[in-house]
Parts: C-alpha cells; structure tokens; sequence
C-alpha cells in the first residue's frame, strides 16, 4: 500500500514537473529582456536598446542595415512584412541557456522585401561582460559581399573616438556643433557622408553634450561611416565568401 503511494506521489511530481517545463516552453517568446541592468525591446520595426534612467541608447533595424554587392549598397529590407521573437525550438534554447548558464538572449525574427528580392533577416542579442554583442543573419538569394551594420544613436549625441576628436558631416555641421567639442576638449572633424572615418581609431564612443559617455563600439577591421543628420553610425563588415553571419559588439556599461 506504501509502495503503491509513493509510485503515484513520484508520477504526480513527475507530472507536475513536466507540465511546468511545458508551460515554460510553450509561452509566447519574450519581446523584451534586461541585460546588465539595461532594457532590450522588439517593436514590428527596430530593436531599441535602453538605459537604467530609461532613456534610448540607440536602436537598430534592417530598414537601417545595408548590404553591399560590387560597389552598389542597399538596404537589407525596405519593407518590414512581419517579425517575431523566435520559434518553439529558438525558444526552448534561449529558456535553456538562461536557465542552466544564466546568459540572457533576445531574438528578433524580421521578414520583408529588399531592392531586388524578399529577404529575412535575425538579430541575436546576447549577453557580454559590459554590454551586448548583435548577430545579424541574413536569408537572401542575393550574393552579399558586404554589411553595413547600423546603429541609430541618441538624438542629442556626439560621435568621438580614442583620439579625442568628435565627428560631424561637412553639410550639417554648425557653429553649435563645433563650440561643443571645443568645450569639451575635443578635436571637431568634419566628413562626409560616404567618407569613411580615419583608420586610426579602435574604438567609437557615444557621449552626450555634457561628456558623459552612453556607449563604446570596438571598430574592428571594420569601415565607419557617419549620417551625423539621420544619427545613424554604419559599421562595414566585410564577408567571407559563402558566410552570411556578422557579430558586433557595443559596450554600455564601461
């Protein structure tokens, strides 16, 4: 009678355990995570990234993202169709991997048409010391040599770099622009658009008009482009043949 019991005792935990690992894995994924004290959140059209103050850091989107063929650069999406924040099996994974190594993950799904096909394109954000580093895949029968990963910075922001210079484009540059980066003990220089910053630098920071810094993004082997009007900073990343996987790394807590 005992033994009996304690069979039926062990089934129902047994069940009850499985019923909430179902539970688990079967709710709707998640729109929105926080990593390293900071908010992460999927909208139908950007991946907004935001400070403990709740203020906006920046944000990125295929809409912003380019890919590049020959010497011809588009965007990877000029239509957002539909997005989602993963599948069951993605799901399960990202459940899994908070769970059992306690690194915190968000996927982003975006579905769309670009300049000469449909296309996808998934963003992966993942949990780093000090920040998070971005995956972008792309899914397109077009033979993308390049990427211009793309982060929409805050509004009322400077561009500097290690150097102590701050960055401004040749045709929206003002004589406030050049006053704030005397004040704050930076060197202003201008570019343009389609004129890569200097080689020189290894980093980028994001600071506001009072100096204090938002954001620091290694520059790798990577290209960098400003639109200092639209406050878009474009990395490109050049691919390996075959490869359609990019990483970017963007510090928040430094």
């Amino acid at each position: 009678m005992y033994l009996k019991k304690g069979i039926l005792g062990l089934l129902s935990l047994l069940t009850i355990g499985l019923l909430s690992l179902f539970i688990t894995f079967a709710r709707m994924p998640a729109s929105q995570t926080i990593i390293n004290g900071d908010a992460i959140k999927s909208s139908s059209f950007s991946l907004s990234f935001y400070g403990s103050a709740g203020d906006m850091l920046f944000s990125v989107s295929p809409l912003n993202d380019y890919y590049y063929v020959n010497n011809a650069k588009s965007h990877l999406e000029d239509k957002i169709t539909s997005s989602d924040n993963g599948n069951f099996i993605q799901d399960i994974w990202l459940s899994l991997k908070t769970l059992i190594l306690n690194k915190k993950e968000l996927i982003w799904n975006v579905f769309g048409n670009g300049a000469s096909s449909k296309s996808s394109v998934n963003y992966v954000v993942n949990q780093i010391s000090g920040g998070v580093d971005i995956q972008r895949t792309i899914n397109s029968k077009i033979n993308v040599r390049s990427v211009g990963q793309v982060i929409k910075f805050c509004a009322d922001c400077l561009v500097t770099d290690n150097k102590n210079r701050a960055y401004f484009n040749a045709d929206t540059v003002g004589q406030f622009d050049i006053d704030t980066a005397t004040r704050l003990h930076l060197t202003p220089v201008v570019v343009g658009e389609n004129q890569f910053l200097p080689q020189d630098i290894t980093k980028v920071k994001i600071i506001d008009r009072e100096n204090n810094l938002k954001m620091t993004i290694p520059v790798k082997q990577n290209q960098v482009f400003l639109q200092y009007q639209w406050r878009l900073l474009e990395f490109k990343a050049n691919l390996v043949k075959g490869e359609i996987h990019t990483s970017q790394e963007v510090l928040l807590n430094e």
